[in-house]
């Protein structure tokens, strides 16, 4: 009987193992790491009731962010539901943007503590 428990638990270890290594775990979830741009795009996750923000930094890359309204805290003109406006602020973990008809995830980006906007 011990062997078999010894073997189930080994089994499930593996199993969870498995899903560690082939899921793609971000690697942005630093604490209040900084992030400044202008917003090209901002749409809203209905299904996880946050925005999804693409932010363009000085150059040509973009990255994604999410602002969760009552933990993110928004800081002087609010324009972050607009593309132009220019942002500065700080980011605290990850989290998971759900969308659709069957709230699939529709991205994993870092979490913004505090944001500031340009008019």
């Amino acid at each position: 009987m011990y062997i078999i428990k010894k073997q189930i638990g080994v089994f499930f270890s593996l199993i969870i193992l498995g899903i560690g290594i082939i899921y793609p775990w971000p690697v942005s979830a630093q604490l209040n790491s900084p992030f400044g741009g202008q917003i090209l795009f901002s749409q809203p996750c209905p299904c996880s009731a946050n925005w999804l923000i693409t932010i363009r930094p000085i150059g040509t890359a973009t990255f994604q962010l999410i602002y969760r309204p009552g933990f993110s805290k928004l800081y002087k003109y609010g324009q972050i539901f607009r593309p132009g406006p220019y942002v500065l602020g700080t980011t605290l973990g990850v989290d998971v943007c759900l969308s659709g008809l069957f709230c699939v995830p529709k991205a994993t980006a870092p979490l913004i503590r505090m944001i500031g906007t340009s008019l």
